[in-house]
């Protein structure tokens, strides 16, 4: 009897046998069709001579083949056949004569079954719904169309140039092929996508598009897919998740389009969308075409009747269509112009004496644009010779038909080799392979067949006169003002090595581009180099010097990441807050990996669902509650470092008390989280090794250069920890030692030997009971979310991590910073001391008292408001595009809060003195005014809007709340007076103004409140008004400052009234 494996074995072997022989009868069948064929490989066809096709065209290898087999020869793209033709008319019978045949472009099994699936643009769709697609879409480029949009276009031109002109005064050279993109996708997405005004340099889909382009080779899927056509499903289903879990840039741009789309429908379904009066843009269009039912009937070539209908799949994606091919086409057929202008400078200066002889010094016009005779053959010419679309120009044949001599089956694709027909000399010449734009002056009928730079017959490129329209317009902007010169050539590795720098000097001017202030930057580090230095001098007060410098709003490049930096109040309440959901995310780190999957990931860096979840978990530590619990031990622990303290005062020497804060900080958080029992102190080994840890982490080279190259950070990432535990790098260590002790409590505690301290339960033992092996996160929900409370082995150990480090460095760094400010302002001390006298007298310290210590709190926030210990902690990664007052901020842009002390902002040129009579008299008047307005806010309370106000009220008001407000009125004035002395009388400008405006702000709200009551009430009251006027006297202000402090004024009066 034959053994089970051995059957299987021969089973299978004799299976894959006939697959082999398969494909092998399959690859052979040009020769088998005396048909000639460049050699192909047995399963993949000619698909491997494509894997290099950024590098070396897949044009060019077509072209190379055809000077080998002649005009019409055959390959094997995979299991598919293609024909690839040369012949001049063949091509036209294909294209024109036998358009039925050949209407549908060549197969594409990523697509499925392109005559239903819902998915699908104009440019793939085939037969009845591609004529009805097409159809749709044609009005958009009539010649009615393009005078209507012609402004639209000539002011996105004339734009360009603006940043031309500041690319120029650098004195540099640089690439202008950038400059083309952004300028394309301004022009397609104002007269397309619904966009109003220009966005040039500030336009999220440049960098979306930019990335589809980049990533453009053929996908694995695809090539597998043409192999194994019987499981193209299958690949077509693992393409999409693919791209879903890669977040493609595919992706990302149809879920930027599916949102405009649908808040487009839904503001005109509510009849609040305006309408461009310009034009009507592509969306307007299609949506007015929408219809979620459309059947297609059978295609003809001609006399077919069709519906005028879309559906909303047919609309994202026809959208799609447009703005890809209105972007990358357009852009590259300027920067190939601008080569052979640079390159036959002879040419350029005859294009540019053209522009004088036609425009001279008018205003050019949509149909002087026409008359541009010469510049319209230096582009025909550009792409004879560049041929941007020639990937359109390749057909699937629907019906067995001939072309020539030839049997085309149905189902054979046909490609027509466009670079050899543009560079056949019969038709074109001689000096076919020379650049020369005037042999369109004389345009034959035969070069007409063969020019195929948008494609051929009905299937011509729908928006190509629109195309030639931006080209000639952009061109004659330029050409006016600059004339284009070479830059020095460079090629192999030092052409791919400037390729990497002016991507990097792309990126790095962002915030030039977006309009916002930014430091500068070096071209691969940003400001990264600027942080070199941060423990000596920390990167807080390098953004805080930058905020000084320029503005409450700018942006930095740390390495390839975009951050903004923010100092407005309100914008980082909003953040904070008001837009949590789109901030809940710390400040992208490379190094970290991916942070929603990282086993590793504790409760700072974790975001969404896993951070709710991980800090519901932690919680219970820090409640009322449990703070109770471990008063004692904190007690304790404060009770014996003192017994330190006294042993170095009896050596009558100065010390250094941070180590002792040091100490302290670990003895209390061994002891209250970590499960330590009795004090440690100056004998924890915890404490060396964490200070080891934040004076020498190692990794931050590792850092700067992912934040440098994030493509690479996965492996630097690797590398960095596999350095990490092979030298024994502090973290590495401390984790280490963490891992041993949580697994030696769960051993305990799983052998019932472990005892729990009769204090409170600690972190540990938290986390132990909340250990799972398995957890999955849901959506996150800014509230309302249901998390589960469980964690894995990893994250208890990184949390305890984080809460160690964390209860360790900030609050002994605290302690000491308030003992530095306590020792300069002994006066603070003594109030300190006579607060403490008070409150606890000669009686014990317990938890409630301690709360009772109102001046010792505010001396604390004082410390951390002066020295916030951890600034690093206020930046956040933006989940989701969304803004922040008026600014946009993208997803993946980080926000960093920078405090800012305003020193070197408000100082006066009355020095120290003034300054400090301003603040004294400021925080009167807050505390005066703070009780005035939550006495007027219950004085409104009781008015029910009457204008017979009752006597008693209005005598109230009059007896109780007129001295408030006169009193206000007084310190208002000592107020001037003290910015006066100040100032000295001198004129003041704005930035100055900001402060007393600030400070004034509790009089407008004064104000506010009068004027809303004196309404409805009697005329008295509006004497209150003549507050407004004396508020501010006895300062010389510049016109300007004046209007600015009205304009204030009212925006803030405004404001207030809509509370």
């Amino acid at each position: 009897m034959i053994p089970l494996s051995v059957l299987l074995v021969t089973g299978f072997a004799g299976f894959a046998a006939v697959i082999y022989f398969v494909y092998v009868y399959n690859q052979n069948y040009w020769k088998r069709k005396g048909i000639p064929s460049p050699p192909s490989n047995d399963l993949f066809g000619n698909h491997l001579d494509e894997i290099s096709q950024l590098d070396y065209p897949f044009s060019q290898l077509i072209r190379d083949w055809t000077k080998q087999y002649g005009p019409v020869y055959g390959i094997m793209e995979g299991w598919m056949k293609t024909w690839v033709i040369s012949d001049p008319t063949m091509a036209h019978e294909m294209f024109v004569k036998k358009f039925e045949f050949f209407h549908s472009r060549r197969f594409d099994p990523l697509l499925g079954n392109i005559d239903t699936t819902e998915k699908l643009s104009m440019f793939s769709s085939r037969g009845t719904r591609w004529k009805r697609l097409r159809t749709i879409s044609s009005p958009n480029f009539s010649l009615g169309n393009l005078k209507k949009i012609y402004p639209t276009v000539n002011d996105s031109c004339q734009k360009i140039v603006s940043f031309l002109d500041k690319a120029f005064e650098e004195g540099k050279p640089f690439n202008i092929h950038l400059y083309f993109y952004e300028l394309m996708m301004d022009i397609i997405m104002r007269i397309a996508m619904g966009q109003k005004g220009s966005k040039l340099f500030n336009n999220p889909y440049v960098r979306i598009a930019t990335d589809i382009r980049l990533t453009s080779k053929t996908p694995l899927m695809k090539k597998l897919a043409m192999v194994f056509p019987p499981l193209a499903g299958f690949f077509r289903q693992l393409h999409l998740l693919q791209n879903y879990m890669a977040n493609s840039p595919e992706n990302a741009m149809l879920a930027e389009l599916v949102t405009a789309i649908r808040e487009k429908k839904k503001l005109k379904a509510s009849g609040q969308a305006q309408t461009d009066a310009e034009h009507v843009d592509f969306i307007d269009l299609f949506m007015d075409a929408e219809d979620s039912t459309v059947k297609d009937g059978d295609f003809q070539k001609s006399g077919m009747k069709i519906s005028k209908k879309m559906t909303e799949s047919e609309v994202i994606l026809s959208c799609y269509l447009f703005l890809l091919a209105g972007f990358d086409t357009t852009a590259n057929t300027l920067a190939a112009t601008c080569h052979f202008l640079t390159k036959y400078p002879e040419v350029q200066e005859r294009v540019f004496e053209e522009i004088q002889d036609v425009v001279m010094d008018e205003e050019i016009t949509f149909e002087k644009v026409n008359e541009l005779k010469y510049m319209d053959f230096v582009m025909k010419e550009t792409l004879r010779m560049y041929p941007i679309g020639v990937l359109s120009t390749s057909r699937l044949c629907m019906h067995t038909t001939t072309l020539g001599d030839y049997k085309i089956k149905a189902g054979e694709n046909v490609n027509v080799d466009v670079l050899t027909l543009h560079y056949n000399k019969e038709i074109w010449g001689e000096n076919a392979d020379e650049f020369v734009p005037e042999r369109f002056m004389n345009f034959t009928t035969e070069q007409q067949m063969v020019y195929f730079s948008f494609g051929g017959g009905p299937r011509t490129c729908i928006g190509m006169r629109l195309a030639y329209l931006e080209e000639k317009l952009a061109l004659y902007h330029i050409l006016k003002k600059y004339k284009l010169v070479r830059a020095p050539e460079i090629t192999g590795f030092a052409g791919f090595a400037a390729v990497i720098y002016f991507i990097y000097v792309y990126n790095r001017s962002y915030w030039k581009r977006k309009g916002i202030p930014s430091p500068p930057s070096d071209d691969f580090f940003g400001n990264h180099l600027s942080k070199v230095s941060q423990i000596e001098y920390p990167i807080n007060y390098i953004l805080r010097d930058w905020t000084k410098k320029y503005g409450p709003v700018y942006g930095i490049m740390e390495g390839w990441m975009k951050t903004w930096v923010i100092s407005d109040p309100k914008m980082a309440h909003e953040m904070f807050v008001k837009k949590f959901e789109y901030f809940h995310g710390r400040k992208t780190n490379p190094m970290l990996g991916n942070v929603d999957t990282n086993k590793r990931c504790h409760v700072f860096n974790a975001r969404g669902a896993r951070w709710k979840r991980l800090r519901t978990i932690s919680s219970p530590s820090f409640s009322l509650s449990n703070l109770k619990k471990i008063y004692p031990t904190v007690d304790d622990s404060c009770l014996k470092l003192m017994d330190f303290v006294d042993k170095a005062y009896e050596e009558g020497k100065p010390f250094n008390i941070h180590p002792y804060f040091h100490e302290l900080t670990m003895d209390i958080i061994m002891r209250v989280a970590m499960g330590q029992k009795g004090s440690k102190l100056f004998n924890n080994p915890y404490v060396e090794m964490v200070k080891n840890v934040f004076l020498h982490f190692g990794g931050s080279k590792f850092n700067t250069l992912a934040a440098i190259a994030p493509g690479i950070s996965w492996v630097l990432r690797n590398i960095f920890l596999a350095y990490a535990f092979i030298a024994k790098v502090p973290f590495a260590v401390m984790l280490t030692e963490l891992k041993e002790t949580v697994r030696e409590r769960k051993k305990l505690k799983a052998s019932g030997e472990l005892q729990s301290n009769s204090e409170h339960v600690d972190f540990i033992d938290l986390f132990m009971d909340a250990e799972d092996p398995t957890v999955k996160d849901g959506e996150f929900e800014k509230t309302g979310i249901k998390v589960s409370k469980k964690m894995t082995e990893a994250e208890i150990i990184s949390n305890c991590f984080v809460f160690l480090l964390a209860g360790f460095d900030t609050t002994a760094n605290t302690l000491a910073v308030t003992c530095h400010f306590l020792a300069k302002h002994p006066e603070i001390q003594e109030k300190l001391f006579e607060e403490i006298q008070d409150v606890i007298a000669d009686e014990k310290m317990t938890f409630e008292k301690i709360n009772d210590l109102r001046y010792m709190d505010a001396v604390m926030k004082e410390a951390l408001r002066m020295f916030p210990i951890a600034a690093f902690a206020a930046a956040r990664e933006c989940m989701h595009t969304t803004t922040l007052g008026d600014y946009k901020i993208e997803a993946g842009e980080n926000v960093n809060v920078c405090y800012n002390d305003g020193d070197g902002f408000y100082r006066n040129a009355g020095g120290e003195e003034s300054e400090q009579k301003l603040i004294s008299v400021a925080e009167k008047i807050q505390a005066q005014l703070l009780m005035s307005i939550e006495r007027l806010i219950s004085l409104t309370e009781q008015i029910d809007g009457r204008s017979d106000l009752p006597r008693e009220q209005l005598q109230y008001y009059q007896e109780k709340i007129w001295p408030i407000l006169m009193e206000t009125d007084q310190e208002i004035t000592w107020l001037s007076e003290a910015v006066r002395e100040g100032i000295n009388s001198c004129t003041i400008d704005e930035k100055r103004l900001s402060i007393l405006l600030a400070l004034n702000k509790f009089h407008l709200r004064i104000q506010t409140v009068a004027t809303f009551l004196s309404v409805d009430f009697n005329d008295e009251i509006e004497s209150l008004l003549e507050l407004r006027e004396r508020g501010i006297r006895g300062l010389t202000l510049k016109a300007e400052s004046l209007s600015f402090l009205r304009r204030e004024h009212m925006n803030l009066r405004t404001k207030l009234l809509s509370i």
